[in-house]
């Protein structure tokens, strides 16, 4: 039976202590942090469908056009769907590291003080342990607006520390884009009556007002605002996890001691935590070889705001896309080649994809996977070329 579900309960999280290196870069200190998820956000949205606000607001803090995020996987099946409810990159951005094993731990779970998460889609129930707050419309038929008024009614009653709230509609939309058939704007997010476009639109609208609303009740100046989205879009709709569209958000910072008017190329969705818990003072969630870094470019008080990243996210994803392409490629050929069937199999073996996902930490860091990945995809591509000729 479907349901909507408002779980309310209140408890300390206990803290890991931390040095005085950890704390906050930049001052004064939020009171708040609310990390905003528009689900399947274009890379590209903000320009292309006049999203005037959400673009105001990247004015108004530091703005990167794109965060990279693994394969927008989200299995079935397996290992993963052992450990998660959701895809991939929702529980990556949330700990903060691409490798993740059972049990592990995300940012409500370091918050100390109240917290909350609230979506309008059942997707995301393995998120949610730890959280003071659940709201999760099972039913999956609440619009944006109606979540976002019971975020401003939970700050109004409450002093929460960290929301994490999800809004669904502009990924909801991308699906029915996608499965359309014979009407005109089937398979074209762009199109000026595709219900991604108008869900895009709508979210634009509502998280306009709901900062108005912040506003009003004096904690807009002292939030720490992240918006960003799950996972990208493909221009056809939904995001097919070789689909390099899917693979790219939007992320913006906003807030105490956040700098304004800066615009970066580049960043990676898993950094999204480490810079909150810089901020905040809170200690990492999940620190390993596959945590993301602290955007330092963030900050008002960095004096040489460069881009520092290594940009291993983007360097990992295209090393897949171009796996896959030498399979399909090596497959056929390899029933009559015995060379190129030998490094196919070994390919195989040793090349960590998104399925193999919760093996990604056996690699011991995410330079070392991306180099282990590169040789066997070279030596893959070295063996179909001698095959050819």
């Amino acid at each position: 039976m479907k349901r909507l579900i408002l779980a309310l309960g209140v408890g300390l999280l206990a803290l890991a202590p931390y040095s005085k290196s950890e704390e906050a870069a930049a001052a004064p200190k939020p009171a708040r942090v609310i990390l905003l998820i528009v689900d399947g956000l274009h890379y590209d949205a903000i320009e292309r469908l006049d999203l005037n606000h959400i673009r105001k607001l990247g004015s108004e803090g530091t703005r990167f056009r794109e965060a990279w995020i693994p394969l927008p996987d989200h299995p079935l099946s397996g290992p993963w769907r052992a450990m998660h409810t959701t895809s991939v990159p929702n529980p990556v951005m949330l700990a903060g590291s691409v490798f993740l094993e059972s049990g592990h731990r995300m940012l409500q779970n370091v918050c100390p003080g109240l917290s909350a998460i609230l979506s309008n889609d059942g997707a995301y129930q393995s998120l949610e342990p730890g959280f003071s707050t659940v709201f999760r419309d099972q039913s999956q038929t609440l619009p944006d607006a109606a979540v976002l008024k019971i975020a401003t009614w939970l700050l109004e009653e409450r002093d929460y520390l960290f929301l994490r709230i999800h809004l669904q509609d502009t990924g909801r939309g991308g699906h029915h884009t996608r499965n359309a058939k014979t009407l005109p704007w089937a398979r074209n997010i762009w199109h000026p009556g595709s219900p991604y476009r108008k869900g895009a639109i709508t979210a634009d609208r509502v998280i306009d007002e709901f900062c108005e609303k912040l506003k009003a009740m004096g904690k807009w100046d002292d939030t720490l605002l992240v918006l960003t989205a799950d996972h990208g879009q493909s221009s056809k709709g939904t995001h097919p996890p070789l689909e390099r569209e899917g693979w790219i958000t939007p992320l913006m910072f906003i807030g105490p001691g956040i700098a304004k008017g800066r615009v970066y190329d580049y960043a990676e969705g898993r950094d999204i935590i480490p810079t909150i818990c810089r901020i905040m003072g809170w200690p990492l969630p999940v620190e390993n070889g596959g945590t993301g870094r602290v955007l330092a470019e963030v900050f008002e008080q960095e004096k040489s705001p460069e881009n520092r990243s290594p940009r291993n996210l983007q360097k990992l994803n295209e090393d897949l896309l171009r796996y896959a392409s030498l399979v399909d490629a090596a497959k056929p050929k390899a029933q009559n080649d015995p060379g190129l069937a030998s490094a196919l199999a070994q390919a195989e073996k040793e090349v960590m994809t998104i399925d193999r996902f919760t093996r990604w930490p056996e690699s011991g860091s995410l330079e070392k996977l991306i180099e282990t990945n590169h040789r066997a995809i070279e030596a893959l591509r070295a063996a179909l070329e001698r095959s050819g000729k």
